[in-house]
């Protein structure tokens, strides 16, 4: 897992340490279907102080958006068992989303309510060149159809 800090002076007013930066990771969790597996990922977030955290290969059979203890996590279901994306956010960011689109197994955008702009996430689990090449292409073209959604003045 990698954390990355959102730059560029988004904030939630002020309620994070270092002058608003907000924590960014993101996770090939290959399933969230074993016991235990989300409370290690909401562990992980807290050891790294991540806010978001995008997570790929959730495995899921159902769309879901719902709190575990102080962690939102919004996610597509995946294809007969397979695939899947999600967000999980921390509690102070998880209450400032304003929208979300579960678009495909492959795809998820979450907006964020964040000062001065609103941010947006796209989650994207990418077909590998082992795929065949329609597929890939289906995945580029739903991610500019989900680009859409996001206007010039935001992050």
């Amino acid at each position: 897992m990698s954390g990355r800090e959102l730059l560029g002076g988004t904030s939630l007013s002020g309620s994070f340490k270092k002058k608003g930066l907000i924590k960014v990771g993101t996770w090939n969790v290959r399933s969230l279907n074993g016991a235990g597996r989300l409370e290690n990922l909401k562990r992980e977030m807290e050891r790294l102080e991540l806010g978001i955290v995008g997570i790929s290969e959730v495995r899921w059979k159902e769309e879901n958006d719902f709190w575990s203890g102080d962690f939102r996590i919004i996610n597509t279901k995946g294809v007969k068992g397979q695939a899947g994306v999600g967000v999980v956010m921390n509690k102070q960011i998880g209450n400032k989303v304003i929208y979300y689109k579960q678009q495909s197994e492959r795809l998820i955008l979450i907006k964020i309510n964040t000062k001065p702009v609103k941010t947006t996430i796209i989650q994207v689990y990418m077909p590998t060149s082992t795929h065949e090449d329609e597929e890939i292409e289906e995945v580029y073209e739903e991610l500019e159809g989900l680009m859409m959604h996001v206007k010039g003045e935001e992050n």
